[in-house]
């Protein structure tokens, strides 16, 4: 788990033994994301996000967004096809496509 400097110094760290050390190439803070951290963890600013009543997205706003994201994919792939010789990049976003549509239901 990583956090930035900022959700670090608004979360309450007391009692707890961490290491502190500063990234040179950046990177992704974890504060907010439930699957790494417990919400009781979370710093001010993102723990204030759990505790508003956002309602989900509706479910037809995520097939049509399913959807489309499936069709960018698969005209991108037609765009690579014709720049690329090779087929990494080809092979990598038809893998993605697989993976979106495992996920569609």
């Amino acid at each position: 788990m990583s956090l930035c400097a900022e959700c670090f110094k608004k979360g309450n760290h007391e009692g707890h033994d961490f290491n502190m050390f500063r990234s040179q190439a950046g990177g992704a803070c974890d504060c907010g994301d439930e699957s790494v951290m417990k919400i009781q963890g979370f710093c001010a600013h993102h723990g204030n996000k759990i505790d508003s009543n956002i309602p989900p997205a509706p479910p037809d706003l995520l097939c049509v967004a399913k959807a489309i994201i499936s069709r960018i994919i698969q005209r991108l792939i037609i765009h690579l096809r014709k720049d690329e010789s090779d087929g990494t990049i080809e092979l990598l976003l038809i893998n993605i496509v697989f993976k979106l549509k495992c996920f569609e239901s």
